[in-house]
């Protein structure tokens, strides 16, 4: 890198844009002489390089002549870096890249503010030690929501689809779902399977409605109630043939599979914020929609 050649650099990026020295003299608020000193051998103030950079839609590095990288070439380089991590730390670094894009979903780009996560995540600890601190931008294209509190970490992405009503609503009986859900043998249900199916997740093991009369004390006729509303949702499923498959003794009843699923846990971890009184300190709120989410 050389900072000799960055006036060199800017003259064939303003070429390449098409663009005049007076374009990025109003831009940058210089002389149109200082743009022509500039490409000329001159060095423009390092202050104004942030902005030189962001007329030609490039890095700092661009400007100092070395290779950037397409936005593919990044998403190939990141997938590769975290998929080459020992699997103990990659989670830990998807959420740091999260923090990061939860950032530039602000228009925040620059890792050396005042503002960076780290510092004026202190700042709040200070002044509300025992609140969750969270983070939400809002556009008409989609929203993010993230929350960094150490006991429930998440990060959350939902692009606008063309009908969002259409989307959420066609074809889901919300109220059913809920009304299931407030029964007691059908959340525990949901809770055992999901241990179930990671216990048994190498050796899978077909159940009937025994495996909930058996586990949660209840009625044969209350496990047949509830195992067609789990069956629904996911939480258990059924293939022609499993009693071949797995050598089971012939019944009267149907074998089911527990599913592995995270839906249920994403589930709980929003309606947790839904629930909870205390809702933290917000860190960051930016919001450029105009329109309402449902109608």
């Amino acid at each position: 890198m050389s900072i000799e050649n960055i006036g060199t650099n800017i003259a064939r990026l303003r070429k390449e844009k098409g663009v005049r020295q007076e374009d990025l003299a109003r831009h940058t608020n210089v002389s149109v002489q200082a743009v022509s000193k500039w490409e000329n051998g001159g060095v423009p103030d390092t202050l104004l390089l942030p902005e030189i950079a962001k007329f030609f839609d490039v890095s700092i590095d661009a400007l100092f002549g070395i290779d950037s990288i397409s936005h593919g070439d990044i998403e190939i380089a990141l997938m590769n870096k975290i998929a080459g991590m020992p699997q103990e730390k990659r989670m830990d670094a998807i959420f740091k890249v999260c923090r990061i894009l939860q950032r530039a979903s602000q228009g925040i780009g620059d890792s050396t503010s005042e503002w960076a996560f780290s510092d004026f995540e202190k700042t709040v600890r200070k002044i509300a030690p025992k609140n969750r601190i969270y983070s939400t931008t809002r556009f008409n294209s989609g929203y993010t929501t993230m929350c960094l509190e150490n006991e429930l970490p998440y990060f959350f992405i939902a692009l606008e689809p063309p009908n969002i009503n259409a989307a959420l609503f066609e074809g889901i009986d919300y109220l059913e779902f809920f009304a299931m859900l407030g029964n007691k043998d059908v959340f525990d249900a949901i809770i055992l399977l999901d241990k179930f199916s990671f216990e048994r997740f190498h050796d899978k093991k077909p159940f009937t409605s025994c495996f909930f009369v058996e586990n949660l004390q209840i009625t044969v006729e209350k496990a047949k109630e509830i195992m067609p509303f789990l069956e629904k949702i996911g939480a258990i499923f059924t293939n022609d043939g499993l009693e071949e498959a797995f050598n089971l003794p012939k019944s009267d009843e149907t074998y089911y599979l527990a599913s592995n699923t995270t839906s249920f846990i994403m589930f709980l971890t929003l309606a947790r914020e839904l629930l909870d009184p205390n809702k933290g300190s917000y860190y960051g709120l930016t919001s450029f929609r105009n329109k309402p989410y449902l109608s």
